[in-house]
């Protein structure tokens, strides 16, 4: 059986020019925009699990050599994303619930000092942005933009650590939560109300502004558990695409793991 993606990677917002526009800055090379290009593409499952990816392929796609496929495939395979695997093919990985056990506990112990140190810290600029950032998720939520929403999601949190003065903590969480992340979008998928999450944007904004650090903490605490609480629902209404002990491997999943994805 051969899967075809045609389409995975041909949306303009993942061209490899303007990835970096999802990504909130430029990476520097041509592996790195790669890296962030099928990263996208993978926690946004238009890559879904089971499905190969081709080296050549890809550097066609791209209009690069196999050199910096090649690299990004090294990268993405170190933060779990895909399955290298020498002379068989490269498959996008299942999503890791222990990965993402993992990732949750890291985020909310940094993410938690974090808004404790924005609240301490943030400046009337400060709020201006944090504020000018919710009206964008309200208008993603008007429009039902999921994707959309993520991108600014993301760029809320990494605002916060820069006004705690501790960007290098964001990055941090970044390298870890790739797994935590392609849950997430699920959850955008089933229609978990975007509301919930840009109101609790809002308290934690609320709170950052009146320099309440506990209040803060609470609300960064309530604003990250709602993942882990949708977390079972998700690996049992979607099994194929959870790599769990209590998950086996469905006929639907070995037969899409055989396929080979095809890219324009």
């Amino acid at each position: 059986m051969v899967v075809v993606a045609r389409q995975a990677l041909a949306e303009p917002s993942l061209a490899l020019d303007d990835v970096w526009k999802l990504e909130g800055e430029r990476p520097a090379t041509i592996a790195e925009r790669i890296v962030a290009a099928l990263r996208q593409a993978i926690v946004t499952l238009r890559l879904k699990p089971g499905m190969a990816l081709s080296e050549q392929d890809l550097a066609e796609k791209f209009k690069v050599s196999r050199q910096p496929v090649r690299e990004a495939f090294i990268r993405l395979g170190s933060s779990g994303l895909i399955a290298v695997r020498p002379q068989r093919a490269t498959l996008v990985t299942r999503i890791s619930v222990g990965m993402i056990e993992e990732a949750h506990f890291v985020r909310q112990v940094l993410e938690v000092e974090i808004v404790r140190r924005a609240a301490r810290r943030a400046s009337e600029k400060d709020i201006a942005d944090l504020l000018h950032e919710l009206k964008q998720q309200r208008q993603a939520g008007r429009d039902h933009d999921a994707r959309r929403f993520f991108v600014l999601d993301e760029q809320f949190h990494r605002r916060l650590a820069v006004v705690a003065g501790r960007p290098n903590s964001w990055r941090t969480i970044e390298d870890g939560k790739a797994q935590l992340d392609r849950a997430r979008f699920l959850t955008l998928l089933e229609g978990r109300p975007l509301k919930q999450r840009i109101e609790q944007h809002a308290k934690i904004i609320e709170a950052v502004a009146a320099g309440r650090p506990e209040q803060a903490a609470r609300a960064m605490r309530t604003h990250l558990s709602g993942m882990m609480q949708a977390l079972p629902t998700l690996a049992r209404k979607w099994p194929d695409y959870f790599d769990s002990p209590a998950l086996s491997a469905s006929p639907s999943h070995r037969a899409e793991s055989r396929g080979r994805a095809i890219f324009e």
